[in-house]
């Protein structure tokens, strides 16, 4: 599985390359920090798998979910955020986002995610499916 990494600079795009690295058959085909790169590097490298972050794109999230599955029809979208609100996630799925997972259970839940992904399911972290007990 090809995947590319969207993700901001610092800690926790540090995590998530980590992360990525350490799953089995998984290459990091990309690794973009900067909003203007992600439509380009998603071009340019054609990944199974994009894993975006919200704080990354901020304002252009969504157009940019809308535009990599324009341009990539077989490329599945995850998205990370911070914001555990049920509307968000839906409008991301809504966009063309086949999975949405919070950040502060990502890496625990990142391999599963992918494999759901990449099955043709969509996944929600359970905090913002409403299972995850307190």
């Amino acid at each position: 599985m090809r995947v590319m990494l969207a993700e901001c600079a610092g800690i926790a795009g540090a995590a998530f390359h980590t992360v990525i690295a350490s799953l089995p058959d998984v290459d990091l085909a990309c690794d973009v920090k900067n909003p203007a790169e992600v439509l380009q590097g998603a071009e340019a490298v054609q990944p199974d798998l994009v894993l975006l972050s919200h704080a990354l794109m901020r304002s252009e999230f969504l157009k940019v979910v809308r535009e990599i599955r324009t341009r990539l029809p077989y490329t599945k979208v995850i998205t990370t955020s911070t914001c555990n609100d049920s509307r968000m996630a839906l409008r991301a799925i809504e966009a063309g986002a086949s999975g949405y997972l919070l950040e502060d259970r990502a890496f625990e839940e990142l391999g599963k995610a992918f494999r759901v992904v990449l099955s043709g399911w969509t996944y929600l972290s359970p905090g913002i499916a409403g299972l995850e007990k307190e």
